[in-house]
């Protein structure tokens, strides 16, 4: 039993160090770089 849930938990933390990253890669790539709103005032320069 104890085994079984050991080697559970390795495999869950594994695939978390491999997803995780992934995923924060994914997020930035696909964030924008200026507002979508252009209604919205900004600081000018």
């Amino acid at each position: 039993m104890r085994r079984k849930h050991r080697r559970r938990h390795l495999i869950i933390w594994i695939a978390l160090a491999v997803l995780l990253p992934i995923v924060l890669v994914a997020a930035f790539s696909q964030r924008h770089t200026e507002p979508v709103n252009r209604s919205v005032p900004t600081l000018a320069k």
